[in-house]
């Protein structure tokens, strides 16, 4: 999310076209409250309605989700727009760090309920490049064998 603060913005359209080659949106006006938005390849101003916000309580693992239907949202604190969420935010660590830890745990939890299925020799079988060889006593990774 970008602060609202560090938002750039823009009063017309001329000077949000200076700033489309780093952003996809730029909200107006320059100072005081976001009312709408330039959009890139558009000469339009739009005005800012309800399915542009964003609550800043929503949970960051919603995301990819709301963000595969909409590009951007500017998220709402309250009565105020505090910021803006963009799909690029989505490869930012501080979002990424939850998704890895739930594949962890998916991959985990798969693990629990194969490993008593899977012997040695099926995962000497495996064509992957690199192979994870496993205690199958205790089901911890051991080594990387190459």
């Amino acid at each position: 999310m970008t602060a609202a603060a560090h938002l750039k913005r823009a009063d017309h359209n001329d000077d949000a076209q200076k700033l489309f080659h780093e952003y996809d949106v730029v909200p107006f006006p320059r100072s005081g409250e976001i009312k709408g938005f330039f959009s890139r390849g558009s000469s339009q101003t739009s005005d800012l309605r309800p399915e542009h916000l964003l609550s800043d309580a929503t949970d960051v693992l919603e995301l990819p989700r709301l963000l595969a239907a909409q590009p951007f949202y500017f998220v709402i604190s309250g009565n105020r727009i505090t910021g803006y969420v963009h799909y690029s935010d989505l490869n930012k660590y501080v979002v990424a760090i939850p998704f890895f830890a739930l594949f962890r745990t998916a991959e985990r939890l798969l693990w629990e309920k194969i490993q008593s299925r899977v012997s040695e020799e099926d995962l000497g079988k495996c064509s992957l490049k690199k192979r994870v060889k496993y205690s199958f006593g205790k089901g911890k990774k051991q080594s990387l064998v190459t």
